[in-house]
């Protein structure tokens, strides 16, 4: 089943197949933080190479790591992709259909980055730093 999205404006779609999602969560970086105006950020990673994309987004490097891709119109943030190319992370609230089964976080990531007023309500596994719990 296909999986599609955009960014606000609608320049930029992109869609991917379910069976390409390699996992989904939350992440708590002061990187994902700031990008997302949020006090986190959900994530769907995904193969590289499953991935459509129709436009053309700008990219911009945020770590010594990887770069992330944004629409260059509104500036919607579309995906995080490190160096080595072995994932990409979408915004899960860039889906068409964020609520999609496919799409709900399963873990948190860098939860030792995560600020304190903010409560965790679930009992989801955590990571103090990006690594995945049992990985």
């Amino acid at each position: 089943m296909a999986l599609a999205g955009h960014c606000e404006c609608g320049g930029i779609r992109f869609s991917v197949d379910e069976s390409a999602l390699l996992g989904t969560g939350y992440c708590h970086c002061s990187i994902c933080r700031r990008l997302s105006g949020a006090p986190v950020n959900a994530w769907v990673a995904v193969d590289p190479a499953a991935l459509a994309v129709a436009g053309a987004p700008a990219l911009y490097r945020s770590s010594e790591r990887g770069q992330r891709a944004f629409c260059p119109t509104c500036g919607s943030q579309l995906w995080y992709a490190p160096d080595d190319g072995s994932f990409l992370t979408l915004n899960a609230t860039g889906f068409d259909d964020p609520e999609a089964p496919a799409l709900r976080p399963q873990v948190h990531i860098f939860d030792a980055d995560r600020l304190g007023w903010f409560e965790i309500a679930d009992s989801l596994p955590r990571s103090p730093d990006g690594s995945l719990p049992g990985g």
